[in-house]
């Protein structure tokens, strides 16, 4: 297991994620889109302390799986905001792209973990 929360790559990506989405999601004007957006990129982080610090593996896999399902949720959100001209394209595209390194790095760890 990892010493401290922040060994974790995928939680610093995460946590990451979300220090680049909130700016921008302050700025649409679709406030309920903007809403879902904001939480959707704090359950990427929040998801993986709360099973981290559950202390049992089987609990930290399955957090890990929440996380991956909201990166992935996020994913979607950003491509739609994009669609509807919500957030810039250049920045949806570094959305998009952050979100879908972190669902990489989620299911890397998590096979990982299952492997030992």
């Amino acid at each position: 297991m990892f010493h401290k929360l922040e060994d974790i790559e995928a939680f610093r990506q995460a946590r990451e994620l979300n220090e680049l989405a909130y700016p921008i999601l302050l700025k649409m004007s679709d406030r309920a889109f903007r809403d879902q957006m904001v939480r959707s990129s704090l359950s990427v982080p929040s998801n993986i302390a709360e099973g981290y610090h559950r202390m049992t593996q089987g609990d930290f896999i399955r957090f890990l799986r929440y996380a991956r399902g909201s990166a992935g949720e996020f994913k979607i959100q950003a491509e739609l905001a994009k669609t509807h001209q919500l957030i810039p394209s250049n920045q949806s595209d570094i959305l998009i792209e952050k979100a879908n390194f972190i669902c990489i790095l989620i299911y890397k760890l998590v096979r990982s973990m299952e492997n030992k």
